[in-house]
């Protein structure tokens, strides 16, 4: 990409542009293209790739793998080729500067937390589903169990990001996160408790459909 935009730079040169605004105007067209290379690249992904995914999953007799169909973590993971073209190209479009190229590795990177995000989410759907399917899992409060599970992929995703936009390590933040969370642990102590005494009664079976409660 970067031979394209000195390439371009150097026949707009010697149309009699400015220098400057030449390649200026070299780069703004390579965002234009780089831009189209990624939404080709979707369009590819989803068009071709992920049709045949899709084929192979529904000629399979496996439960599971139609439970990720049906909750789109192939959908979500197919978000991850256009983020790939950028990385790859989005340096030779933007040139040597070392701000626009940490900027672009810090966009691409967050995008990439979100859709590693996603697809966490939508497996641990597709996780419930399966289980909710057997004997065993439709005794347990899976949906409690994904939900705690869940605001802790919430969490983590969120001390990562944090830590990418303001350029610190992520032990940084876990670190103010343990102060944090004894005071959140102080002031929701009686609905962390009942959200555990919640998921404890039906794991054990401590209470079945007749008994009295006085």
């Amino acid at each position: 990409m970067e031979i394209l935009i000195l390439k371009l730079t150097e026949h707009l040169s010697g149309r009699g542009v400015p220098t400057d605004m030449a390649e200026l105007t070299a780069r703004a067209i390579g965002v234009v293209v780089l831009l189209f290379l990624a939404w080709a690249a979707n369009f590819l992904t989803k068009r071709v790739i992920l049709r045949a995914v899709l084929g192979l999953v529904r000629r399979t007799s496996i439960q599971w793998d139609d439970a990720l169909e049906e909750a789109g973590v192939f959908t979500r993971l197919s978000h991850v080729v256009p983020a790939l073209v950028i990385r790859v190209f989005g340096e030779g479009v933007l040139g040597p500067s070392p701000t626009a190229a940490q900027w672009l590795d810090n966009a691409v990177s967050i995008y990439l937390l979100v859709i590693a995000l996603g697809v966490f989410c939508a497996a641990l759907n597709a996780g419930r589903v399966v289980l909710e399917r057997s004997k065993a899992g439709a005794r347990m409060p899976l949906k409690g169990f994904v939900q705690a599970v869940k605001l802790a992929g919430f969490v983590v995703a969120g001390i990562f990001i944090m830590s990418v936009l303001f350029g610190r390590t992520p032990v940084y933040f876990l670190s103010s996160l343990g102060a944090l969370t004894a005071v959140l642990l102080l002031i929701f102590r009686d609905a962390i408790l009942g959200f555990v005494a919640g998921i404890q009664i039906p794991v054990n079976q401590l209470v079945q459909v007749g008994d009295w409660i006085g």
